[in-house]
């Protein structure tokens, strides 16, 4: 089977694009091919796609499309997929699942939709349109949203390449490169790492990871956090962070690593660490590397991924966003991080169960074979034109009112 995986966005660093070069690796390990449709993007992870095995082109447009057709996109997806043999269409995206509809229906493919992140506000997909989802909050939200029962609704969690994160030490050459060997070699201090995308909508994490490093509990702390990220908001970042006082010995808090791309510079990053704080992918990559885990909430909150937890946090994708009705407690970060970078014993159980837990549950081989098992089943034609015609107008109603309802 060939499946045209369709990203509204370019590719760059983020999660979303992390797991589905994760799963597109497996995928053809199992003997699919995969063909990848966006606007563009960086150039490394571009190269990464290529890398793994799939084709990668061009739609520029594409992301110029917001809330009704653009037929030039259509029509030169519709050529790629035709002139490359595409069996099924795979929207990474709500926002990609428009022209994705439109081209299964010219070429009479059946089409799939992929929730990742945040239950969206405002656009969901059909109803007979399969869904997969990485965690069961969305499942939840599309089901309180009308969605029915009986839908084609897959939560597909595991989307770790196992083979590209584990536990092991930083390698000397990435060391050096970010000039982190007299660090490395510092047995006085905690090491904890921190990686975030630096975009407008990560904004309350990185206020809650200022807060934390700007308390007088971590100036007192044996530890320094590294914080690595790129992004619209590194300058208001380089300004905050030069109004953050030094440790009690002089010593900086916080230290800026930059933007890391690609998987080896993330599994360095994670090893380099004692203790790692985050959220969603960040947090499983850093498990995966045996590394104690903190998932930051929106609102300064802290909560070690361990027994008592993860069943809570895994459902809400390790977002933090669980502590709206959280029953595992509201401790602050500040709380949560001081303590474990005093608490070495603490760490190796809270990391020992991480590992465990993301190799039982995260496996991207899995969850390729789950999208087989979602592939297989979806048909073999797309929607009637009508009814997605039907189903655009009425998503582009949807975006624009709860557009205005933001700015009201």
């Amino acid at each position: 089977m060939k499946i045209a995986f369709v990203f509204f966005f370019p590719l760059g660093t983020g999660g979303h694009f992390n797991s589905a070069l994760s799963l597109i690796r497996r995928l053809i390990d199992f003997g699919h091919e995969v063909l990848v449709l966006s606007p563009g993007g960086e150039d490394a992870v571009t190269a990464a796609f290529r890398s793994a095995g799939a084709a990668v082109e061009a739609v520029p447009d594409l992301a110029r499309w917001r809330f009704l057709p653009r037929p030039g996109v259509v029509r030169e997806m519709s050529e790629l997929c035709a002139v490359s043999g595409v069996d099924l269409i795979h929207a990474q995206s709500p926002f990609a699942l428009a022209p994705s509809l439109l081209v299964a229906n010219r070429l009479g493919l059946p089409c799939v939709a992929t929730l990742a992140g945040k239950a969206p506000r405002a656009r969901r997909p059909p109803h007979r349109i399969p869904v997969v989802c990485y965690s069961q909050e969305l499942i939840d939200d599309l089901l309180r949203r009308g969605r029915p029962a009986e839908s084609t609704t897959t939560l597909v969690r595991a989307r770790l390449d196992l083979s590209a994160f584990s536990p092991g030490k930083p390698d000397p050459s990435w060391l050096a490169r970010h000039g982190l060997q007299s660090d490395a070699r510092n047995t006085e201090i905690t090491r904890v790492v921190t990686a975030i995308r630096l975009d407008h909508d990560k904004r309350p994490w990185l206020e809650a990871i200022l807060s934390f490093v700007g308390s007088e509990q971590a100036r007192k702390s044996p530890m320094r956090v590294y914080l690595a990220g790129e992004g619209p908001l590194r300058c208001e970042l380089d300004r905050a962070v030069s109004t953050v006082p030094n440790r009690d010995d002089g010593e900086p808090v916080l230290r800026l690593i930059g933007g890391l791309t690609g998987e080896a510079e993330m599994r360095n990053f994670y090893r380099f660490g004692h203790l790692a704080m985050g959220i969603g992918r960040c947090a499983l990559e850093a498990m995966a590397c045996g590394r104690a885990t903190v998932v930051i909430g929106p609102a300064g909150q802290g909560v070690a991924v361990d027994p008592t937890s993860v069943v809570e946090v895994s459902r809400y994708n390790f977002s933090g966003r669980h502590f709206v009705e959280s029953t595992t407690g509201k401790r602050s970060l500040t709380d949560v991080v001081t303590h474990l970078a005093r608490d070495e014993r603490a760490r190796g159980r809270i990391a020992d169960f991480g590992s465990q837990y993301v190799r039982k549950n995260y496996d991207a081989t899995v969850g390729a074979r789950a999208l087989i098992d979602v592939y297989q089943a979806a048909g073999s034609r797309g929607r009637s034109t009508m009814k997605t015609t039907c189903w655009i107008v009425s998503d582009a109603v949807r975006q624009l009112r709860d557009r205005v309802a933001q700015r009201l």
